[in-house]
Order: C-alpha cells, then sequence, then structure tokens
C-alpha cells in the first residue's frame, strides 16, 4: 500500500517561562511528503523536501505549473511574522518521466542569498541548468539545485554520478559561493562544487576516502566555517589514507565507527581526520562549528566501551548509557582539535533507543548546545530528560514508533537547561535556529490527531497514513534582547531591554538612561547630572537637568577678519524660562573676555585678533540657576593671504612664463596678485588675477638676471612677498585645445624643423618644455602641432616660430688704446642668445697675457711688450651653455717713440726723488 507522507514544518519559539502551542499547522498533500532541511534566513523559513503530491500541496507563485510526476522536490519559503506562504513550487521531472527525487539537506549561499539543494534520485529526466552531467548515469544519482530566493528562477541543477551509483547527503556554501558537497556509495567523498564554470571545472578540491573492497565509509554532513570544511559520518575501514597523523583514534576501534575530518581548500590543506567510537556500532550524523570555531560532532553508539579512548569527559550529565540500545553522543573539539566535552544522551536508565538526522546541533548566543533528535520505545519510558517547563513533558507516540525531542544543555554538558518531547509519531530531519532564540524543525509524522491552531495554514489531516505538520510553539531559551510574547521569542521594544536568557519580560530603561533600538540587552546612560522625566525613554533628547538649563550642544561661529558672529540654539530650559546667557571667548586657554546678561542666541564679538584661533563656550540661567557649560568650540578669524613660497618660470629668448601655487587664503578669496621684480622692470605693470604672469624680454636689457616675488591680496588686505625665482634654462610651449569631434583627444604630436635630439615629441598635455639639451645652439625652429584621437591623426594646425638659447655670438668690435703705463682692451658685448654672459676671455700673440674678467675690459702693463714688434689680441664671450667663437685678431704695434717715452719718465722721476 502506497504510504502517504505529509511535510512537517514545527518552528518553535518557545519561552522559558511559558507552555503553549503559538502555532500549528498541516503541510503537504496526499501523496508521500517529507521535509528535508528547513532554514531561517532573513526573517522568513525556507523549507526544502520531498513529495507525491504534485496535484495537492499547497502552490504559491509557482516557478511553473508542469506539477504531473512522480516523486518530486518542493520548495516553501513562509513568511516569519505572517506565516503565509512567500512562494511554494515544485522542482523535478514530469510525466512520462518516472523519477524518484530524495532531498537531503539546503543552504543558503550568502554571495546572492540563493537556495542549495542537494540529495539523490533514481530515473530519468532531471531538469538541468549548466549541467554537470546532461542526465542520469544509472542506480542512483546525487543532485545538486540552486534556485533564487524569490523563487523564480533556477540558477543551477545537474546530477553527477556513474553506474555505481552517488549519494549526497549534506551541502554547504564557501564565501565565495562554491558549494561543499558530502555523499557517498561505493566510496566516500567530500568536493567543492563551482556552479558558474563550464561543466568541466565545475567540480575541484575532491577528497575521496577510498578503502578496499568491501569496506563502506559515509559523509554524513559537511559544514564550512572560515572556509574550511568540516564533515562526519561513518566507517568501516581499518584506517583511512585521508586522516593525517595525530587524530585521537588513528585505527578504527570497531566494525563501523565514526569519523571526524578537516580540511582547507585556499589552500588544500588535510588538518584534522579521527575515528571516534569503541567496539561497537558508532555513526556521526551532523557536525557544527560554533563562533569560537569549537567543533560538535553528534552521533549514535551502541558500544560498551565508547570511553575506551576518553571520548567522555569528567563532570558531563551522563557520563554512561546501556549499550542495549543505541544512545546519542555528543562531542566537543576546540580549534585545535582537542576534545573539550563528551557525554552520553540519554543516560543508562533510558531503556529506548534514539537516532538524529544531518541538522541535529546548534548553539545559542551564550554557546548553550540545542539538541533535536528521535526517540523510539516499545513502551512508554519515565526516563528521558524532560523539564517542567516542558511543551510536551511524556510521550504521545505509538509503541515502536519514533518521537521527536528538542533538548538544550548546558556549555559544559554538566546540566539540561530544557527538555521536552516534540509532536506524535514523527521524525525530525531539519533544524535552525534563529537570532532570538527560535528553534525550526521540519520531518514528517504519522498522527492524525496532531493538535493545529485556528489560523493554521492547514488545520486538518490531508489524508493517507502518514501526514506532517509545523509548529511555533512555546519559548525554550530566548536570547538577551528578547523576551516571551504569547509563546514567542519576541524582540525588547526602543526604551526597554532583556540582560539575561530566557526572560519574561523587558525591563524599563531607568530615570537616567535610554534607548533607541530594538532588541537592546542594556541601556544609554544620560550624561552625569542629567535624568530623563520618565522610565523607557527612547532617545537622549529625553535626558535633561532638573532646575537650571540644559548643556547647550548645538553652536556656530562664523569668522571674519577680526571678528565672529555666534549663534546657538535655545537647550531645555529645566522647566523654567532662560532668563540670559553668558559667552567666554579664551584664546590658548586663556579667558580673553566674558560677555554676561546676553538676551538672545547670538553675539557678535569685535576687535578680535587676525589668524588667531579662539574657543567660545556659553551657559544659559534660568530662576533656578545656571546649567552646564557647553563643550568647547573652536575656530580661527580671517586675515590676509599667506606667503606665496614656490614660484615656478620657464623662459625663452623672447618671454618669460612666471606661474606659482595658490597660497593659503586665511578666510578670504583673493582678488589680485602683485609681482615685484629685482632689479626693477620700469614701465611694466605686474598684477594679474591668475596663478601665472608672462614678462616680454624683447625690450629689456640683456645679460640681466631678474629675480621673481608674488604676492596677493584679499578683501583684508596684502600679503607678503615670497621667496624670489629666476627664470630657468627652458623652451615652454602652449596651445589651445582642438574640437574632438566626438572622440576625446588622446595626445598631440609636436614637430619641429629642424629636428631637435630624438625627433618628434608626443605628449597628453597642451603645453611642452623643452630642456635646452636637446635643441641646437641658437637655431631658429618652426614648430607645428597635430592632434590625435580614436579616429586618427588632425593635420598639423598650429605653426609657429622660437630661437633656442645659445652660447654667446662671436665678438666683432675690439678696441685697443695704448697709454703710458698700459695697454687698454676692450670690446662691444656680443648677443648673449638668451643666457647672460658670466664671463670674457682675451689672449695675445705672441703669448703675453690670457686674462679672464666679467666684463670686456682689459689692461696689460706696457712693460710687457717689447719695441718696434707687432701684436695680435683676440676675445670671446661665455655664458652657462658655454664659450663662445673667438674673435678675428686685432693687430697693433708698439713703436720705440712710445719706450723712449716710457724709459724718459723713468729718468725724470729718479731725478726728482734725489731733490727730495
Amino acid at each position: 500500500m502506497l504510504q502517504q507522507f505529509l511535510l512537517f514544518i514545527f518552528l518553535i519559539y518557545f519561552a522559558f517561562s511559558l507552555n503553549g502551542l503559538f502555532y500549528s499547522s498541516f503541510l503537504g498533500g496526499e501523496g508521500y511528503d517529507y521535509g528535508g532541511s528547513i532554514i531561517y534566513h532573513k526573517g522568513d523559513i525556507i523549507i526544502v523536501g520531498t513529495t507525491e503530491s504534485y496535484l495537492t500541496f499547497p502552490f504559491a507563485n509557482e516557478i511553473d505549473d508542469q506539477r504531473p510526476g512522480t516523486m518530486k522536490i518542493f520548495i516553501t519559503r513562509i513568511n516569519g511574522t505572517t506565516h503565509e506562504m512567500v512562494f511554494s513550487t515544485l522542482f523535478g521531472a514530469t510525466y512520462p518521466y518516472d523519477i524518484l527525487t530524495y532531498v537531503s539537506q539546503a543552504v543558503i549561499r550568502e554571495i546572492d542569498d540563493s537556495i542549495a539543494i542537494c540529495g539523490y534520485l533514481s530515473g530519468s529526466g532531471f531538469p538541468i541548468v549548466n549541467p554537470y552531467q546532461q542526465d542520469w548515469q544509472g542506480y542512483r544519482d546525487g543532485f545538486v539545485t540552486v534556485l533564487s530566493f524569490d523563487g523564480q528562477e533556477v540558477l543551477y541543477s545537474s546530477s553527477f554520478g556513474d553506474l555505481d551509483g552517488e549519494l549526497f547527503f549534506s551541502i554547504d556554501s564557501l564565501s565565495d559561493g562554491r558549494l561543499a558537497i558530502g555523499g557517498a556509495f561505493y566510496y566516500s567523498f567530500v568536493f567543492v562544487l563551482n556552479i558558474t564554470a563550464e561543466y568541466d571545472e565545475q567540480v575541484g578540491y575532491m577528497t575521496r576516502f577510498c578503502t578496499p573492497s568491501g569496506d563502506d565509509t559515509y559523509v554524513k554532513s559537511v559544514y564550512v566555517k572560515n572556509d574550511i570544511i568540516y564533515a562526519t559520518g561513518y566507517s568501516n575501514a581499518d584506517s583511512l589514507s585521508v586522516f593525517p597523523s595525530g587524530g585521537l583514534i588513528e585505527t578504527n576501534p570497531g566494525p563501523i565507527s565514526a569519523i571526524f575530518f578537516v580540511f582547507e581548500v585556499n589552500p588544500l590543506q588535510r588538518l584534522y581526520g579521527s575515528f571516534l567510537g569503541g567496539s561497537g556500532t558508532d555513526y556521526g550524523y551532523t557536525v557544527f562549528v560554533d563562533d569560537n570555531q569549537n567543533t560538535y560532532i553528534y552521533g549514535t553508539t551502541n558500544s560498551d566501551d565508547f570511553n575506551a579512548f576518553g571520548l567522555i569527559t569528567p563532570g558531563v550529565i551522563y557520563p554512561s548509557h546501556s549499550s542495549l540500545y543505541t544512545s546519542l553522543f555528543l562531542l566537543e573539539f576546540d580549534s585545535s582539535f582537542n576534545l573539550l566535552h563528551g557525554t552520553y544522551f540519554p543516560d543508562a536508565d533510558y531503556d529506548c533507543s534514539s537516532s538524529v538526522s544531518v541538522d541535529g546541533i546548534r548553539t545559542t548566543v551564550d554557546d548553550k548546545i540545542v539538541m533535536m533528535g528521535m526517540t523510539s520505545c516499545s513502551h512508554s519510558s519515565k526516563y528521558f530528560p524532560t523539564t517542567s517547563d516542558a511543551f510536551q513533558p511524556e510521550r504521545r507516540s505509538s509503541t515502536g514508533f519514533y518521537e521527536g525531542f528538542v533538548v538544550i544543555l548546558e556549555d559544559d554538558f554538566s546540566s539540561v537547561i530544557y527538555g521536552s518531547f516534540v509532536g506524535e509519531n514523527n521524525l525530525n530531519y531539519g533544524m535552525d535556529i534563529d537570532p532570538a532564540g527560535n528553534i525550526f524543525l521540519t520531518g514528517f509524522t504519522s498522527s492524525q490527531g496532531f493538535p493545529t491552531t485556528p489560523d493554521a495554514l492547514q488545520a486538518s489531516f490531508q489524508g493517507g497514513t502518514q501526514d506532517g505538520f509545523f509548529v511555533i510553539a512555546g519559548g525554550i531559551y530566548c536570547s538577551y534582547g528578547y523576551f516571551n510574547q504569547s509563546c514567542n521569542c519576541t524582540a525588547c521594544s526602543p526604551g526597554t531591554y532583556s540582560n539575561s536568557m530566557n526572560s519574561s519580560s523587558c525591563t524599563l530603561c531607568d530615570y537616567n538612561q535610554f534607548q533607541n533600538a530594538s532588541a537592546a540587552d542594556s541601556c544609554y546612560t544620560c550624561e552625569d547630572g542629567a535624568i530623563t522625566l520618565q522610565q523607557g525613554s527612547t532617545s537622549s533628547s529625553d535626558c535633561v537637568f532638573i532646575g537650571a538649563p540644559n548643556r547647550i550642544t548645538q553652536i556656530s561661529l562664523t569668522f571674519t577678519n577680526q571678528s565672529v558672529i555666534v549663534d546657538w540654539e535655545a537647550p531645555y530650559d529645566g522647566g523654567l524660562p532662560i532668563t540670559n546667557y553668558t559667552l567666554n571667548i579664551s584664546h590658548e586657554g586663556i579667558l580673553v573676555h566674558s560677555y554676561e546678561g546676553i538676551l538672545d542666541t547670538y553675539y557678535q564679538i569685535d576687535n578680535l585678533s587676525s589668524l588667531t584661533n579662539y574657543s567660545v563656550e556659553i551657559v544659559g540661567f534660568n530662576a533656578n540657576g545656571m546649567g552646564n557649560i557647553s563643550f568647547p568650540v573652536n575656530g580661527t578669524t580671517s586675515g590676509v593671504p599667506g606667503n606665496i613660497t614656490v614660484i615656478n618660470a620657464t623662459q625663452t629668448q623672447k618671454s618669460a612664463y612666471i606661474f606659482w601655487d595658490e597660497p593659503t587664503t586665511n578666510g578670504g578669496e583673493i582678488e589680485l596678485y602683485y609681482l615685484e621684480s629685482t632689479p626693477t622692470i620700469d614701465g611694466l605693470d605686474m598684477f594679474c588675477t591668475q596663478t601665472n604672469f608672462t614678462i616680454v624680454l624683447d625690450t629689456l636689457p640683456s645679460s640681466t638676471t631678474f629675480n621673481i616675488s608674488v604676492k596677493a591680496r584679499n578683501v583684508y588686505g596684502n600679503g607678503s612677498f615670497g621667496d624670489q625665482n629666476t627664470t630657468s634654462l627652458q623652451t615652454f610651449l602652449t596651445w589651445d585645445k582642438p574640437l574632438e569631434h566626438g572622440s576625446p583627444i588622446q595626445l598631440y604630436e609636436v614637430s619641429f624643423s629642424p629636428l631637435i635630439s630624438g625627433g618628434n615629441v608626443n605628449t597628453t598635455l597642451t603645453n611642452l618644455t623643452v630642456e635646452q639639451s636637446l635643441l641646437q645652439n641658437a637655431q631658429e625652429y618652426q614648430v607645428k602641432i597635430r592632434a590625435m584621437n580614436a579616429i586618427g591623426f588632425g593635420l598639423f594646425g598650429i605653426i609657429f616660430d622660437f630661437v633656442s638659447f645659445g652660447y654667446p655670438d662671436k665678438v666683432k668690435d675690439i678696441q685697443i688704446l695704448i697709454g703710458i703705463d698700459f695697454v687698454y682692451v676692450s670690446c662691444d658685448s656680443p648677443n648673449d642668445n638668451g643666457v647672460n654672459i658670466d664671463r670674457f676671455d682675451m689672449e695675445t700673440y705672441p703669448s703675453i697675457a690670457q686674462l679672464s674678467g666679467s666684463s670686456c675690459e682689459f689692461s696689460i702693463p706696457i712693460g710687457d711688450f717689447e719695441t718696434d714688434l707687432g701684436y695680435q689680441i683676440k676675445i670671446r664671450a661665455h655664458n652657462d651653455l658655454g664659450e663662445g667663437e673667438w674673435s678675428e685678431y686685432e693687430t697693433f704695434y708698439l713703436s720705440g717713440v712710445e719706450s723712449l717715452a716710457f724709459s724718459t719718465l723713468i729718468i725724470l722721476g729718479l731725478i726728482l726723488l734725489s731733490f727730495l
């Protein structure tokens, strides 16, 4: 007879002090239905499972209406507040394909909130999207399907397998959206799946637990934390080669033992591996990692010597168990994989068998352990650890049927905080928990009398031998910031808080406190001396000072050159009108002046110093006295502009281009710049409104160095002249940007005729500085420029001439004057070609003298020359670029007459000295 199962999902919002059913409903149709996994995400509940009820399952906003088929996946998303369906849809093969599909687990991919589902199937026709393989390979295949969070798009779907068959038991997501998959059949494996890659690159980092023929290993649960993959399951192999050395139990102690394996994929590295168990049969079903990086392994055992390797630790609540029945075990390892705690569950007196599925463990915000599972009895046992506040303290299931339970343990496994049966003739398959402490379960039941609430989505049994349900019941363990309200963990409202777990109510913030957020575990405290006028305040503005006015908090300062306008908002008056204000202004902590009796909320202070930082404080008064003085507010008065300290210049033979950085404005917009030259340039008005200035040099004296300084003026006056700058030996070319004609200009080509060293020059700017080293000496150049964009080069459209710098021209005019004592030589200064002449050299032939000087004026003692002999003199000029060409020789003669005169003068001088 066809067994008809209906999914149940019970979302248990237990609060510690109340028992009661908050919400309960069946969810399913007339066929075989079960819930395989449940997720709480962004306030909603996602339930994923398997159904044969393709006609009678409750649908909403389906992805398609191709319902006919056999066993399909269902995905239902329920609003966590209204409990209405956001969407409910089927996915799987349609008629005429005959396919069985079983859901194992689902997870949210945090990268895009999509819903990833894994399981296994048998038969052809499974829908595919960007698949790893095109269709079923035979026997059983694993599958992965990914659905968008709104339920309207299949992002990925593929089966995986070969003729031997595959079973996918567990799935979790890495931070980059890849999926970790755990499963088994003829060998066990964990692999990473990239659903966005091409089919031949989707599977990576596969770890196979290869065992000898006849051995079986199953990975039942995987969990990802900080991109490290944790796995548990069981194996009958003597050893597993994938385990690194150093595990707690390195060889299998029994016929079947639980396994615990840890590895990371970036980079691929095996971190830990161990068997867990005794000489009996031991299975690992759930692995979970909390925010402290502690790992929990949850499974079943019937080994008498399960503790042979110290797996059960001192001080736990259940240090022993009965090997006549299958018991549960729970182990906790720290981040270095050292065993912290281990316990059986329940104790040795419990004479029933227990089991658990893949999602059996979660933790609360204060690290308590939430366990769910199933227990089966042939009688009504009294030894299951239910607590006095249990939702369901007694078993209700028929003899031999499983019944679900929920238990919360202390973080050290020392006691049971809460224990309750949940349901009747039911199996629990999935669990999740939200930040409030609400617990969500899913599975299936065969009880037709399961209680439902009047507002249930499906209030009655839907037919068949087994149906399902979901429940929202009284709170078990509400988190900090929440309380139990009608069997629901509800967030504390603004103005209230809860600083303990299991609160039955929230506490109002006290008279000196406030809280503006929901779900708070504490309140903010008003500043010293302030209180609120009532409890439960929700804003800092509710904090007031009783009697005197409150502190002034909103103050603005508007500074000018030597004054400041102070504006402020009137504070809370303390219950009596504010009569006046006192304003203090200080400089560097020293009080400058105190202004008392101010009636308005603004005041102007004059006669301050320019460019000076001041601090302002204000306090209000009423009939009750003086309020708290405001916190200091600082600002600086305005003033004349700062000094211009960086001046640059580029120079051609015709002009000098002077430019500088804008100085600090000191609160006043700069109106004008003044330029000063040393020596003074007569007849030239050197002022401008921009940060550049061009001086035409053609009319200025040659061989002259001009040093330029600049000062700025704003509304408050003139700044000071800054550092001087002498123009440099560079040629600076500028041009205007042409029309782009729809495509941005990428570069300009600058062409020189004759060519300069290196050829044409490319630049992305509308200016170019040409170093003198690239140019010929005192050469006249013609320059052409064209622009280029993505389409190509434009025409050469700019043509202008310039002459490069050079060393001085050849000296042409030499004057020689023969005196009584010296021969005097001078010359006219030649063209310096843009660079001041700094030296003249003179030589005689025959060689009498080689002289140099800063001017072209030389004198040679006449006694150095011989009479009646011709001499030649040449001169050249020098600047920073080098020596000019020697002049032509200038010839002169020193005859005997000049020599006789010289001798006569000497004799006459000696005669005069003798008379003296």
